[in-house]
């Protein structure tokens, strides 16, 4: 059980600071006016760090129509496989069923997304 004493002890113990030593204290004596947290199931799916509507698909680059709609395709095939909120973005802003007989050697990049061939050529997104 924790005790003041066994505070000043472990203090002493490992010769600390006294302002260290304080602290403890300090913390320990208003230990008890704090509220034991609530345990709870839940699921990081859940929390709302980012929203999948967060990633519309914008037009970076001067591109023709055409032009973009391929790259759209491409981009959405490539990150077929992937659940990451910005790929299943990609994937509705293409807005078409993906055909991922097309895709081969996907292959994800933790924090750099995703490379593969769609058609046989070299797609990075």
């Amino acid at each position: 059980m924790l005790t003041k004493e066994n505070l000043l002890n472990f203090s002493h113990k490992n010769n600390e600071s006294s302002w260290l030593t304080d602290l403890r204290i300090k913390s320990f004596e208003r230990l008890e006016e704090l509220d034991y947290p609530k345990m709870q199931r839940f699921s990081y799916h859940d929390w709302p760090l980012i929203k999948k509507e967060d990633f519309p698909w914008s037009n970076q680059a001067d591109f023709s129509l055409k032009e973009e709609q391929k790259l759209l395709e491409y981009a959405a095939l490539a990150e077929s496989a992937s659940s990451h909120p910005i790929s299943r973005s990609l994937q509705r802003a293409y807005g078409k069923e993906l055909d991922r007989t097309r895709v081969t050697d996907i292959r994800e990049i933790s924090g750099n997304g995703v490379t593969a061939r769609v058609d046989g050529i070299e797609v990075a997104a």
